[in-house]
């Protein structure tokens, strides 16, 4: 599970990275700086894997039921052994932790070296600006102490140009919040050492920042020429960077020569087309990031189960528990639904309906259409009294790959079970079992309406039921092929309600489909 989510990860990253390089010409084309592009592939690479990694998902709760179904029985919880010796997830988090551990140890050593850098140096302004004066470390920004600016000493032997456009570099870097976006990139490197994309998007997000800061200068009145200067003399005379430079943004990774490039190349004018390509690019990024199979969460929330009124926290399964629960689902996934029900969308809810003696009724797929178009099950044919128990189980970890959308098991109470014609176990249509449903025997009379797919009405016709078998004659009565059935509306009145008017049973008929003429005639003459 671990190893899928980093690689998830380090797949937002890369995706990530693409979009950022995509737009950053778009953005130095339009005088924006390019640090907008780096800053959000960072969020996105950094922040998004989390959000996946935490988001709420129901696991398997615990309910009763038959040996025959496949949830763990409240008197008998499903027990598989647990798998000895180390997994590659341990080991993957092992060597995380220690790696991270590593780098936090190395930020905080920078951070405690310029601490006491700061706590040597000596306060003074230059060109206006309060700076501390360092030994030999700078120059660079710090996003905190005070003062902010960094410089070492031997930089005031410049001439007075050259250091006046220092300072304002070291000032923009201070307004714009550049050392803060430096510690981000770098806590974002210590939560995930492990990612590529991510050291990328950081080395990138450095390079922009320099650059940007390198036309803000330029853009106030800085000449070119002397700061292409200021630049190498300051290169020249750097001396080997200590960790206290990195987090001083007093150490930059940006080649000098992209620099120089940047300030005497004259702005690029992108036309209409370039624009457009570039912008599909980040597009197609943006989908590709958005289309990959997301990994099951680390920290998922647990699910409750409510009975009689209480809720109860479920409990989640071990590693071998959901292999064996999985397992399990799959076996009752394959013998019990049948293969059309199975070649729909995974992606759709599955559902399987058992009666009190744990056979299956009923199955479909939430979000299934039918030939004509209209919902297969979108919703449950039962009424609310007629079922005992309703497990969902949306844990990717559990379910078996036919029914990765999720699993809905509904377990109907003995004494309102559906009655079933024959012996037969095979599953019943919704529209027949919607049918029967509706031809219990809760009035006396019933209203039917038969009509074809465009809504001309073919049949209406008033049904007496009376006794246990009331739903097989309602059937029989009926000129129409169960097969041709698209859709049952039912409008019962309740039970012991004053009304005048019967229930009421609208039958719509698939496309192409009539009454059967013999049928009904032999019905008229009786």
């Amino acid at each position: 599970m671990i190893a899928d989510w980093m690689v998830y990860a380090m797949l937002l990253g890369g995706y990530s990275g693409v979009a950022a390089l995509a737009l950053e010409p778009v953005l130095v084309s339009r005088r924006m700086p390019r640090r907008l592009a780096w800053g959000a592939a960072l969020a996105a690479a950094a922040v998004l894997p989390v959000l996946v990694a935490l988001r709420p998902v129901a696991l398997a709760p615990e309910s009763a039921g038959s040996e025959e179904l496949p949830t763990m029985a409240a008197g008998g919880p499903v027990m598989a052994p647990l798998a000895g010796g180390w997994s590659v997830d341990q080991g993957l988090l092992l060597a995380w932790g220690l790696v991270s551990l590593t780098i936090v140890a190395i930020i905080a050593a920078s951070a405690f070296q310029l601490h006491r850098a700061g706590l040597r140096s000596r306060e003074t302004v230059v060109d206006g600006e309060a700076v501390a004066l360092t030994d030999d470390l700078g120059p660079g920004a710090r996003c905190f102490g005070s003062p902010r600016i960094v410089i070492p000493q031997w930089l005031l032997s410049i001439d007075a140009v050259r250091r006046e456009l220092l300072v304002r570099h070291e000032r923009e870097h201070v307004r714009a919040g550049d050392p803060y976006l430096l510690v981000a990139s770098l806590a974002a490197l210590a939560a995930m050492p492990w990612n590529p994309a991510l050291w990328f998007i950081a080395r990138r997000l450095r390079s922009a920042l320099e650059l940007d800061c390198d036309a803000r200068v330029l853009a106030g009145g800085g000449n070119v020429a002397e700061y292409g200067e200021l630049l190498l003399t300051v290169a020249a005379s750097r001396r080997a960077p200590r960790l206290a430079a990195y987090l001083a943004f007093a150490s930059s990774p940006s080649p000098l020569e992209r620099r120089i490039r940047a300030m005497t190349t004259s702005r690029p004018s992108l036309g209409t087309l370039r624009q457009l390509s570039l912008g599909s690019v980040v597009l197609a990024a943006a989908i590709a990031a958005c289309e990959a199979r997301r990994p099951e969460p680390l920290a998922p929330v647990t699910s409750y189960v409510v009975a009689d009124g209480r809720a109860t926290a479920s409990t989640a399964p071990t590693g071998a528990q959901a292999d064996t629960i999985r397992g399990r689902l799959s076996n009752e996934v394959h013998m019990r639904v049948p293969a059309p029900t199975l070649s729909g969308n995974a992606n759709d809810p599955l559902v399987i309906v058992y009666d009190a003696e744990g056979k299956v009724v009923l199955t479909g797929r939430l979000g299934a259409k039918t030939g004509n178009g209209a919902p297969a099950l979108d919703s449950i044919p039962f009424p609310a009294e007629a079922i005992a128990s309703v497990d969902v189980i949306k844990s990717g970890a559990l379910l078996p790959p036919e029914a990765k959308g999720g699993l809905i098991r509904v377990v109907l109470k003995p004494e309102l079970t559906l009655p079933r014609k024959g012996a037969s176990s095979a599953p019943e249509s919704v529209e027949l079992l919607r049918l029967r449903q509706a031809a219990t025997p809760t009035t006396e009379e019933m209203l039917v309406i038969v009509s074809d797919a465009n809504g001309r009405e073919l049949l209406r016709k008033t049904l007496t039921s009376a006794g246990p078998d009331a739903a097989d004659a309602a059937l029989q009565a009926l000129p129409i092929d169960v097969e041709s059935i698209a859709r049952v509306d039912v409008s019962k009145v309740p039970a012991g309600a004053p009304s005048t008017a019967p229930s009421t049973i609208r039958v719509t008929l698939k496309a192409g489909a009539g009454l059967q003429r013999a049928r009904q005639e032999r019905r008229e003459s009786r």
